[in-house]
């Protein structure tokens, strides 16, 4: 019975590579919802000043965007653990002690 490729031919260093890129995913969507809450709180204090309803409406509106990339930036931050943890374990797995002193 064949297995897929990616579960046979995966070795450490394309674990490495996975984790890295996929850790560089994470760091960017919570760059992003950094950026988000920045921009919506000035935004936000401004329109509430002019119309509070429409206020109410955009920091909903705001909340769930937020919500979001904070949940897809927590998804990613996941899979880098995962990923990391795997490599770490390959790694250790295919690492020969030698005898102190010899």
């Amino acid at each position: 019975m064949p297995q897929a490729a990616l579960l046979v031919e995966m070795k450490p260093g394309d674990l490495s590579w996975a984790a890295t890129t996929i850790g560089f995913i994470a760091s960017a969507f919570f760059l992003g919802l950094g950026m988000i809450e920045t921009v919506s709180v000035s935004g936000l204090g401004r329109l509430y000043l002019e119309n509070p309803g429409a206020a109410a409406s955009a920091y909903h509106a705001a909340s769930v965007l937020m919500d979001v990339v904070a949940s897809a930036a927590l998804f990613a931050m996941g899979w880098w653990v995962i990923l990391t943890h795997a490599v770490d374990g390959g790694l250790r797995a295919n690492f020969k002690a030698r005898p102190a002193g010899g």
